[in-house]
């Protein structure tokens, strides 16, 4: 199996010899290792391609840990698709008193189960933004309603949804990240 990935503007192509290898189908990068400066916060895409061709029912799905314990998959490839950008979405430790672990792990897959996974992780990357834009837009017009909160109704001006939308468009300028970081309530 020949894989590498970049970080991109952090490191060179890390290759698969780089990484601890964890059974006969699983690999991992402790991203110190490669990056002792560097914050995983600031590590937000990784290029992620093979090197050699590999079985067409296979593939290699690309993680990340920021516990060591609890794995996310990311994105994959395979022989039909040998490159992808991966967006790392590091995320957000459960435990506080655990001690930071930011690895990245590569698993070799059925490229059928791989391709399932995929497509719920865009369903759920999907839902969660929508949820996050409707709550700014939920937590804009409560904010009109400060302390006169009739029952369950809110009181709002006619032209909320304009003002609202600038206010969003204003927040995306200054920020394009802040809605994938909001917490989804």
């Amino acid at each position: 199996m020949t894989f590498a990935l970049v970080l991109l503007g952090h490191s060179f192509p890390v290759s698969e010899p780089n990484f601890l290898r964890k059974g006969p189908q699983h690999w991992l990068l402790r991203l110190a290792d490669v990056l002792p400066n560097v914050k995983h916060q600031h590590v937000q895409q990784a290029a992620f391609f093979l090197t050699a061709p590999m079985d067409v029912a296979a593939g290699l799905g690309l993680y990340v840990s920021v516990d060591g314990a609890q794995f996310e998959l990311r994105g994959c490839v395979c022989s039909n698709k040998p490159s992808t950008l991966v967006e790392l979405r590091w995320p957000d430790k459960t435990q506080e008193d655990l001690p930071w672990e930011v690895e990245i792990g590569i698993s070799m897959e059925p490229m059928v189960e791989l391709e399932a996974k995929v497509a719920a992780l865009k369903v759920a990357r999907k839902e969660s933004f929508a949820k996050r834009v409707a709550l700014d837009l939920f937590r804009y017009m409560e904010s009109y309603n400060a302390g006169t909160r009739a029952g369950d109704n809110l009181v709002v001006p006619a032209n909320c949804l304009d003002r609202w939308f600038l206010k969003l468009e204003d927040k995306l300028r200054r920020d394009p990240t802040f809605l994938e970081r909001a917490p989804p309530d």
